[in-house]
């Protein structure tokens, strides 16, 4: 308990710093954040079991998080092909996956880095503010 307050408070001061930051630091730091909930949310959901299937993951949630702040033409074919991945990593360990994985991991990459990279987009909005 007492390790996971300490971890609270230093990423607490860490998201403060990376928020206040320069915009390629930001989008690092959301990267960071995006790849420690979609770990810890593989582990709550357990997804653990597939390494093939968490590294997938991991790797479109960088994707994502870099392909919305670049240019937000690209987070559609970034997900399409994140989406024929995860279908093809089916097909072929079939056996070992179920389907029910691949769409837990999915809808998991999907939500973290979606939301988390509207702190991106808002950034990128005149004086940060949205829709004002």
């Amino acid at each position: 308990m007492k390790t996971r307050v300490i971890s609270g408070i230093i990423g607490a001061i860490a998201l403060i710093a990376v928020l206040l930051s320069d915009t390629i630091i930001l989008n690092i730091g959301l990267a960071i954040v995006s790849f420690i909930a979609l770990l810890e949310m593989c582990d709550a959901v357990g997804l653990a079991k597939s390494a093939h299937l968490k590294a997938l993951g991991l790797m479109a949630a960088f994707a994502f998080t870099f392909a919305y702040s670049f240019d937000k033409k690209l987070l559609m074919p970034v997900i399409l092909f994140y989406l024929i991945a995860l279908f093809a990593l089916y097909m072929k360990k079939n056996s070992r996956l179920a389907l029910q994985d691949i769409s837990k991991m999915f809808f998991l990459t999907l939500l973290i880095c979606f939301f988390l990279t509207h702190i991106v987009f808002i950034r990128q909005l005149a004086s940060g503010e949205y829709l004002f």
